[in-house]
């Protein structure tokens, strides 16, 4: 079996898309329905070794949006996926799958982490995604017949990897104190 690892790695900043290794502008793309969405304009890299895909992530953290907040120093500003592709080949048999590894930007009460100006317009887009994608979930585990991938770039982009024959598993990074509880 020959086996092919190539990775992108985007940002959803304010409902845009960036490339974190060029810092390029990305378009999402549908090949065709219910397959996953494309990332038009996001570098491709080959990973041959852990190392590689070490380097990716480095390269990234560089153009990844941080800011201070009155909850967090370091706040992350933006979702940040990174899509790894698979492709086996054993004879004529070609299987290529898809792993999204997923950073969301944590939700933000605006009263406790007293964002103001640019901060609170980040904010709103933070909660808002995390909103729709809270929406995207409850309607696949309720079998509703419309699920809202459409209103946000990071749902759209998740769409493969929420729907379908997908698995997903979910690893949460929170403050282990009472006060940040409700959060």
């Amino acid at each position: 079996v020959q086996t092919t690892f190539n990775a992108q790695y985007v940002q959803v900043y304010q409902d845009q898309v960036t490339c974190l290794k060029s810092g390029a502008k990305v378009a999402l793309r549908e090949a065709s329905p219910g397959a996953p969405v494309l990332l038009q304009g996001a570098s491709e890299s080959l990973l041959e070794n852990v190392l590689d895909g070490a380097d990716l992530l480095c390269k990234g953290e560089e153009r990844k949006r941080y800011a201070e907040t009155a909850m967090n120093h370091r706040s992350s500003r933006a979702h940040t996926v990174l899509v790894i592709k698979i492709l086996q080949i054993k004879g004529d048999l070609e299987v290529t799958s898809q792993l999204h590894l997923v950073d969301l930007a944590g939700s933000e009460r605006v009263k406790k982490s007293r964002a103001q100006g640019g901060r609170l317009v980040e904010a709103v887009g933070i909660n808002s995604s995390l909103m729709v994608l809270g929406q995207c979930i409850a309607a696949r585990v309720e079998s509703r017949p419309h699920v809202p991938y459409y209103e946000s770039r990071l749902t759209l982009l998740l769409r493969s990897a929420l729907g379908g024959d997908s698995r997903t598993s979910v690893v949460i990074c929170c403050h282990k104190e009472d006060q940040h509880g409700d959060e």
